[in-house]
């Protein structure tokens, strides 16, 4: 009889022996996974924050990005901004690399060398700022490079802002690397695009003025100056042949 509880109390022993590692191991895996997708969560904030309160500012310079306050002390932007100024048919790229997280309050408020200090440039530094000021104030996995990229296209129909930011978070434990694929890092990112609109005030003095030319040529009669003037062209060209 002691002996058979004995071989039980071994049997017991040696399961647990097997099992526990096994069971340890997966809650790891789990507690990890829970810590990246929190991680991942943070990203996607910071670019769809950043990428939404940057086009609501687009139009305007001297607005807060993180309230949207109008500053009376700062220069309006020009009258013709938008066509001098707003890179129209082409855009503007930026993109910086943040070694290590403790990086972000030191270069934080700094304008950094490889954006030109232009209307543009200074609006995306503005993004810029807004993307590192979420990613400060949360973050459980404060490891690995960080990448932002910012981009803006202007193609005369459409403007599109566009924020990725990227992190690299290496896998310490080889037994979790299993769960990933055996890679030692992994890559996370989060991404937004947000369309830049003309304020509403803007549209309306544009409907204004289309309404009042089209007033204007019909009283005088300029669309039919202008067809017959199109007509006797028209004809004048056919003599000729």
């Amino acid at each position: 009889m002691g002996r058979k509880v004995r071989e039980e109390k071994g049997g017991a022993v040696v399961e647990a022996a097997v099992i526990m590692p096994a069971m340890l191991l997966v809650l790891a895996g789990l507690v990890v996974s829970f810590l990246l997708l929190c991680q991942k969560a943070l990203l996607v904030k910071a670019a769809s924050r950043a990428s939404q309160q940057g086009a609501q500012v687009w139009t305007d310079s001297r607005k807060n990005i993180e309230d949207g306050w109008v500053n009376p002390d700062y220069p309006r932007d020009s009258l013709y901004y938008a066509l001098l100024e707003d890179c129209i048919a082409s855009g503007k790229k930026f993109h910086e690399r943040v070694e290590a997280w403790e990086d972000l309050s030191r270069i934080r408020g700094k304008f950094p060398a490889s954006l030109e200090q232009d209307l543009v440039g200074r609006k995306i530094f503005k993004i810029r700022e807004a993307v590192y000021s979420v990613l400060e104030e949360g973050g459980l996995l404060r490891t690995g490079p960080l990448e932002l990229s910012i981009e803006y296209k202007n193609n005369l129909v459409n403007r599109e802002l566009k924020v990725r930011v990227t992190q690299e978070i290496e896998i310490p434990v080889k037994g979790i690397r299993a769960l990933f694929g055996g890679r030692n890092s992994l890559s996370l990112s989060g991404e937004a695009v947000s369309q830049v609109v003309d304020p509403p005030e803007y549209i309306r003095n544009l409907d204004i003025v289309r309404e009042y030319s089209a007033g204007i040529s019909h009283r005088f009669g300029l669309t039919g100056i202008l067809s017959d003037l199109k007509n006797k062209l028209a004809g004048q060209s056919g003599v000729g042949e």
